[in-house]
């Protein structure tokens, strides 16, 4: 059911009108094949049932049972969507509503910390959204560099190296705010290994529904 629709992609992707579903294979094995699912869409105002960016970290298992009914609302699915998005085995599975925001702390507010020897990079200063985002790839490009500046310059280098990463820092940040607003009004073109769905930002961005089945 799922060879035919992946191909050789690891990723694939349905929307109907605003709404975004995903497949992807997270791991294969000679016995087993694991894949997650992610369901998105526009937050839909201060009402919305299923938007709730207040709600503390515990509450990402509870989903509400009106996340259900959008998925029985779900038109002509082809597989192996359909199977997927099976509200019944839905609720039988660990379904997660993820929150998720962009930040991207100021300049001078970290130029101030770090002259009290008190030194940031990745998420904590330039958060990008789990989905849409680079945020994973970024961490690891600043760990290097910021190695490599302590590494030449020491301590005393590092307010430089702020200056000098903080053009591309907030370009990832915006980036990221646009390819979210993007993703529910634009067709999204998938290639193989690549996953172009999204989340939320600063408030107003998308529904996530996320959840993972062997």
């Amino acid at each position: 059911m799922y060879a035919p629709a992946m191909k050789d992609s690891s990723v694939i992707e349905l929307k109907q009108k605003d709404t975004v579903l995903n497949i992807s294979i997270n791991e294969q094995t000679a016995d087993l094949v694991s894949i997650s699912w992610i369901y998105s869409r526009p937050a839909r105002g201060a009402t919305d049932p299923l938007h709730k960016p207040n709600r503390p970290v515990s509450g990402a298992t509870d989903i509400p049972e009106e996340f259900y009914q959008e998925v029985v609302a779900l038109q002509n699915l082809e597989q192996p969507f359909k199977e997927v998005f099976d509200e019944k085995k839905l609720r039988l599975e660990r379904v997660l509503h993820w929150l998720m925001r962009t930040i991207l702390v100021s300049l001078p507010e970290l130029q101030a910390l770090g002259k009290k020897g008190v030194f940031f990079m990745g998420d904590s200063v330039h958060a990008e959204p789990i989905i849409g985002g680079n945020g994973a790839n970024v961490a690891i490009r600043d760990g290097v560099r910021l190695a490599e500046c302590i590494f030449k310059d020491g301590v005393a280098g590092i307010p430089k190296w702020y200056e000098a990463q903080y053009g591309i820092w907030k370009q990832g940040v915006e980036n990221s705010e646009r390819i979210i607003t993007e993703i529910h009004s634009e067709p999204t073109v998938l290639r193989e290994n690549q996953l172009r769905t999204y989340g939320s930002q600063n408030g107003k961005g998308a529904v996530i529904g996320s959840g993972m089945l062997a």
